[in-house]
């Protein structure tokens, strides 16, 4: 059975060679010209630069309409892409490199200085300018085809490293288009009405899998940001009548948050979902006023990005709800010696489903800790109800142990948020002699008027006393975030460990 990503867009290319596939920044690539072009880049990758399917071939940039053309290129010639993150620093970027050693690197000229610097470090890699693939774009026709099988791994990504150097990811063929068919099924939006907005950087797997190869691979149009520039985000909502989306909540609130957002009618967005850290009711509230269900998605990228993702219905009687799985993907909770948690009990979200990862790239032993007899596990905490909707809690490595007793930073973070003033918090895990951990909320409000004394209110109103942060840490910028839009806790925690030392607590031990 032919079932790999080269031959969904061969059919819409037949099928509606006048209909815009891609639009970037108002440079517009119809499937015609879509299937013509990557031709082109697949004929030059195998037949000038030797690649050989099974080579990786690695794809670093901004968002831009010759990346599109370059990844989806490289996955015609049958290689393996593997975007960059172009956010890495070149010691990042090296290690990457040593992992999967790539053929060839298409690099723009953001990127070209980092990347030969990290060849010339002694890297056996081919580094090519990206301006290559603009330049087939109206170049002689050719005629290609590659042999690929669906269990051919097809994308090589790699995660934020929230736990160390990142891990490449392995999706096959099957696995990424087994992701696209489960959403299908829950969503019949005809080819000719499905209009994608991507406000995320295409080397993320919401950018490169869920809306590059999956808009092109269900026909539909796929509307690139260079760079999210929220006011522009929603003006391109209204413009192409945008039907899906998908992103973080803070793409979500700042879109909210700009002038006129009130007064949009933005009842055409069919699918809007959101994930990667807590969603307020606020935030929820100001996209229901505009006809949009926000749906409170829960996954990983092991699992394929979306394990599982509300009903519209759902989604708007119980916002902090998740889903109750997927068609095809098992979401359950376990206890810490392997038993199922009983409905309401908490314990550890594990997974498993036709789109998970096949496993970590050349890492064995990371692949069966984190795949155990055929349930990934995702290292989050959740509790599942009677009728099997999922409600997370925290990351297991981000609890806070204070004196015996469990924090959910989550639960913290989701109390000081609705402070007003707030624009953002993180709660992490500090020192403390007599406790053992004591939480500290490192706060950021873009109009720098939130005090202590607010903040400490709320969460005593709120909290258990333990749960009361101890320390209240005002940035003067945005708090770091990884390429998937989290908060970076990690770094938080690096950054802010001293805490205890230099700044007097807000309330007694």
């Amino acid at each position: 059975m032919s079932q790999v990503i080269a031959d969904a867009l061969r059919w819409w290319v037949r099928a509606q060679p006048e209909r815009i596939a891609l639009d970037v920044d108002g440079d517009q690539v119809s499937y015609g010209d879509l299937g013509a072009w990557t031709d082109r880049v697949a004929h030059h990758l195998v037949a000038v630069q030797a690649v050989q399917p099974g080579d990786v071939v690695a794809v670093a940039g901004l968002n831009s309409i010759d990346w599109c053309i370059a990844a989806l290129g490289a996955s015609k010639a049958g290689a393996i892409v593997t975007p960059v993150n172009y956010r890495y620093t070149a010691r990042e970027v090296d290690h990457l490199m040593a992992d999967c050693s790539p053929a060839v690197v298409l690099a723009d000229d953001h990127e070209m200085q980092k990347i030969t610097a990290v060849v010339e470090g002694g890297r056996d890699t081919k580094v090519l300018p990206m301006a290559i693939v603009g330049e087939l774009r109206h170049a002689d026709p050719v005629s290609f085809h590659a042999e690929m099988a669906p269990s051919d791994p097809a994308i090589l990504a790699y995660t934020s490293g929230t736990t160390g150097d990142p891990k490449g990811l392995v999706y096959t063929h099957e696995t990424v288009l087994a992701a696209l068919f489960e959403l299908l099924l829950k969503d019949p939006t005809p080819p000719e009405e499905t209009n994608m907005l991507l406000a995320l950087p295409l080397f993320s797997v919401g950018g490169i899998v869920h809306s590059l190869v999956h808009a092109v691979s269900r026909g539909a149009k796929v509307v690139v940001m260079r760079d999210f520039d929220p006011a522009r985000a929603l003006e391109l909502l209204a413009e192409h009548r945008i039907s899906h989306m998908n992103g973080v909540p803070v793409i979500y609130e700042r879109i909210a948050a700009q002038p006129g957002f009130a007064e949009r009618d933005l009842s055409h967005i069919k699918v809007a979902m959101v994930g990667g850290a807590r969603v307020s009711d606020q935030l929820l509230q100001a996209f229901n006023a505009r006809g949009v269900a926000l749906r409170h998605m829960y996954g990983m990228t092991e699992a394929g990005g979306c394990g599982t993702v509300p009903r519209p219905a759902d989604a708007l009687a119980h916002p902090e709800l998740c889903g109750d799985g997927s068609i095809f993907t098992e979401v359950r909770t376990m206890r810490q010696d392997g038993g199922w948690c009983a409905p309401g009990e908490e314990g550890e979200i594990v997974m498993r489903g036709p789109a998970m990862m096949v496993g970590y790239w050349r890492r064995p032993e990371a692949t069966a800790g984190a795949i155990r007899d055929g349930w990934l596990h995702s290292g989050d905490l959740g509790v599942i109800d009677d009728d099997g909707y999922l409600r997370y809690v925290d990351r297991l490595k981000d609890m806070i142990i204070s004196g015996g007793f469990n924090v959910s930073p989550t639960e913290v973070e989701n109390v000081l948020c609705a402070v007003p003033g707030v624009t953002e918090v993180a709660v992490i895990a500090v020192h403390d002699e007599r406790w053992g951990e004591t939480p500290a909320a490192i706060v950021y409000s873009e109009a720098g008027d939130v005090d202590d004394d607010a903040l400490l209110d709320a969460a005593r109103r709120e909290l258990a006393v333990f749960k009361v942060p101890r320390y209240v840490v005002h940035s003067d910028a945005p708090l770091p975030r990884m390429a998937s839009g989290k908060l970076a806790k990690r770094q938080l925690r690096e950054e802010y460990a001293d805490v205890p030392t230099r700044i007097t607590a807000s309330i007694p031990s």
